[in-house]
């Protein structure tokens, strides 16, 4: 998962050290997802803006990653629905 070395300085108060975030294993992922919640907690706008604020928060590269992450989205919810058919509340 892509980290920003600019985060470390912030997240050094919750005890997280760069080689923590370098190390193999889920760590990183577990991080990213950490960071993705607080966006959609925290942040303003709908809620793809906020999932994309995790990538970047100028509006033009927000806008492009949104784009992608909501098309990904869109494949992944196609692939489920064929696969697993259940009831519409």
């Amino acid at each position: 998962m892509q980290l920003n070395s600019s985060y470390i300085q912030s997240l050094a108060r919750y005890g997280i050290r760069p080689e923590y975030v370098l190390a193999p294993g889920c760590y990183s992922y577990n991080l990213a997802a950490w960071r993705i919640r607080n966006h959609i907690r925290d942040d303003n706008g709908d809620l793809w803006t906020r999932v994309a604020n995790y990538h970047s928060r100028t509006p033009v590269h927000n806008a492009r990653y949104r784009a992608a992450i909501m098309a990904k989205a869109a494949r992944w919810e196609a692939w489920l629905s064929s696969r697993y058919k259940t009831p519409i509340a």
